[in-house]
């Protein structure tokens, strides 16, 4: 079997998974919409499909909290995500067939996020990569993902975009069975399974849940409902796929320089940067019908996401190391999930009758979430950098 440096290991799978998932997060909602679902519909698949993401993220911790345990579970939930993504296309007309292939699928796709984080976490930790110029290719991967299942669609209409997600599926599972030519192995001193009803009792935990929600669950009318608004203000598909990418493009540049540039910041700072930018990109998303203006927002993915994502990881890091799957699957199950799948369900009604009002709803978060980087509290500084 071909073995592979860590740092290619988990590149290359980073690359096939994000190649599905630009994908799924810009073009689903098209392809809803394309099998006859309303707004509403849209907003409560999607919605399911977030909601559903913290039942596997929190099971997570209690089967795969061993550094040995992540490959063998990434292989296993990548073979069944192909599957079940071919399911869809057999419910594709019926609104609860689809519900219930959305939750399946989410049940086994939602934990490759922090499985294949928590692996190059523990790579950076043993020295052997660096975290920011690893998930750098996943970026690069949801470019061209999104570019060619936009192209797709515009040239063979949006019954193509599943068949490209199988795609991307095909490269993850394909990645995944190469072996690495250094294991990932726990150190001596893991301890038991974390108590993840124990670890919920912690403030910390609950303050940093929160700031994270909050900052990433802003995304929630980007995700559910852009592209479809795109379209409606006269925004072609391959220009949908442009938007998306041009948001991924600056989030990559700040992937390449974090290290540079956020050395010597604290995690409170960053998040304090993030909440800034979520004011201001969502409140431009709201007043512009203007392809260079949604462009200008789009650019601002840098901040909103990428800044935010990479203090979110710094924190994780700094976590002893038996307790690192349960903040990352906390991290992606609550605040990645929960929070931004009930927002979706809730915003569909709300955009079926007064559009581009929803991304002021957005643009609130910053409120709430700059006042709580004040209570985050100072940290110490570190040179290393994801």
């Amino acid at each position: 079997m071909l073995r592979a440096s860590p740092y290619a290991w988990t590149s290359q799978y980073l690359t096939g998974f994000f190649f599905s998932y630009g994908v799924y997060l810009p073009f689903w909602a098209m392809w809803f919409k394309h099998m006859g679902m309303s707004e509403s519909q849209i907003g409560v698949l999607i919605g399911l499909g977030l909601i559903t993401r913290p039942v596997s993220n929190l099971v997570l911790p209690r089967i795969v909290h061993k550094a040995e345990q992540l490959i063998p579970a990434l292989r296993c939930m990548s073979f069944i995500s192909l599957l079940v993504v071919l399911l869809h296309l057999a419910v594709s007309s019926s609104f609860w067939g689809l519900a219930a292939v959305t939750i399946l699928f989410n049940l086994v796709y939602a934990p490759l996020v922090p499985l294949s984080d928590s692996l190059a976490n523990h790579y950076q930790r043993r020295g052997l990569l660096d975290y920011g110029r690893t998930r750098l290719w996943g970026s690069v991967a949801f470019v061209i993902g999104s570019w060619v299942v936009g192209f797709s669609s515009e040239r063979f209409g949006e019954a193509a975009i599943p068949w490209v997600a199988v795609l991307g599926l095909l490269l993850t599972l394909l990645f995944s069975l190469r072996r690495p030519q250094t294991p990932p192995q726990s150190s001596a001193e893991i301890g038991a399974r974390p108590s993840l009803l124990r670890f919920l009792k912690r403030g910390d935990v609950w303050l940093f849940i929160v700031l994270v929600a909050l900052l990433q669950g802003s995304h929630a009318a980007l995700y559910a409902f852009a592209s479809n608004y795109w379209n409606s203000v006269g925004i072609s598909d391959a220009w949908v796929s442009t938007l998306w990418n041009i948001g991924v493009v600056f989030e990559i540049l700040i992937f390449i320089f974090a290290k540079r540039l956020f050395a010597n910041w604290s995690v409170a700072s960053m998040m304090r940067l993030a909440a800034v930018a979520v004011a201001v990109r969502w409140s431009l998303m709201g007043v512009v019908e203007s392809l260079p203006l949604f462009a200008l927002a789009q650019s601002l993915h840098s901040i909103t996401f990428a800044v935010a994502h990479l203090a979110a990881i710094r924190h994780i890091q700094s976590q002893i190391d038996s307790e690192q799957v349960a903040w990352q699957s906390l991290y992606n199950a609550l605040a990645l999930g929960l929070f931004m799948g009930l927002l979706s369900m809730g915003l569909g009604p709300i955009v079926e009758s007064m559009g581009s009002a929803a991304f002021f709803i957005m643009a609130s978060f910053s409120v709430p979430a700059l006042l709580l980087t004040f209570k985050l509290g100072a940290e110490p500084k570190t040179a290393s950098e994801q």
